[in-house]
């Protein structure tokens, strides 16, 4: 079931995304950015400037229903890039996928 509200407050994402020496994403989202040309300090500014009117949906993980997921849809540089986020074994918010939108 895909939700019309974000689990996970703006707020909180951005705050856990402010360092880029200390992001925690994973391998699939490391290496969507790369294809962008993006860097780390890329990454967060992108995740930095990311508003409400960006949130596309919340959804469930495909391995645990019970995990959500928040996605995001912003434009940077005339591209359409798709973020998600969830929560790690530790509780912590992870980057699961950082891309261009091909939906």
């Amino acid at each position: 079931m895909r939700g019309q509200r974000p689990r996970y407050p703006l707020g909180q994402i951005k705050a856990a995304f402010a360092d880029a020496a200390r992001l925690n994403r994973t391998i699939s989202a490391a290496e969507g950015a790369k294809a962008l040309g993006m860097g780390e300090q890329a990454v967060v500014e992108v995740i930095a400037r990311l508003t409400a009117r960006d949130f596309d949906k919340s959804m469930p993980s495909d391995f645990d229903p019970a995990t959500r997921q928040d996605v995001y849809k912003t434009v940077v540089d005339g591209r359409e890039l798709y973020v998600k986020f969830t929560r790690d074994r530790q509780g912590g918010l992870m980057l699961i996928s950082f891309k261009e939108n091909d939906e």
